[in-house]
């Protein structure tokens, strides 16, 4: 369980300003921007909320929220309106953060290896992070994509250990849905959980 914290952990770590890049410029931000996160989540003297403070600030910008609500509602996407989207990529979107956020503290500096940029095609790409734990490497993987006709690249799920953040969500989601509605996945997604 630890394992999988800490490669959430990473998640926030390793993405804070892959927003509106350059492919040329994927590596070199990731790497800056690892390190300047981690010497956030590191810093003994600031305390909680400002370190998650710092690191949500980034978080608005580094994912394409949008296409992710998109993934995990599939067609039912489509037919809401669009107040109700609006308010589910929000609830989505504060779920995710609240859900990493939590465990930053965990982080104590283990070492992570980042690979790459690798293009799988002409606007598909993966990160491959690799964090270093004693007696074993967990390994989890970026998917970006670029938006047609521009050279923005952004992230739109993560996988870790072979697990798709977003087809998990996409599962949980369908099988809430299957019985209850939309108004209450909202609230569901806006509790905080103790």
């Amino acid at each position: 369980m630890k394992k999988i914290i800490l490669l959430f952990i990473f998640m926030y770590l390793t993405t804070s300003s892959l927003f509106a890049i350059n492919e040329s410029e994927i590596d070199s931000t990731i790497n800056k921007t690892t390190d300047n996160i981690i010497k956030v989540v590191l810093n003994k003297e600031l305390e909680k909320q400002k370190k998650y403070d710092l690191i949500e600030k980034n978080l608005s910008i580094i994912f394409d929220y949008n296409t992710m609500a998109k993934i995990v509602l599939s067609k039912k996407y489509k037919k809401l309106s669009k107040d109700m989207k609006d308010r589910f990529v929000l609830a989505f979107t504060n779920k995710l953060k609240d859900s990493y956020s939590s465990k930053l503290d965990m982080y104590k500096g283990e070492p992570i290896v980042i690979s790459k940029f690798k293009k799988t095609k002409s606007t598909r790409g993966t990160i491959t992070i690799t964090l270093k734990l004693t007696g074993s490497d967990v390994v989890f993987i970026y998917k970006l994509y670029r938006k047609r006709n521009t050279k923005e690249w952004f992230i739109y799920d993560f996988v870790i250990e072979n697990i798709s953040i977003v087809q998990t969500y996409r599962k949980q989601f369908q099988g809430f849905l299957k019985t209850k509605t939309m108004e209450e996945l909202i609230v569901k997604l806006n509790t905080k959980e103790d």
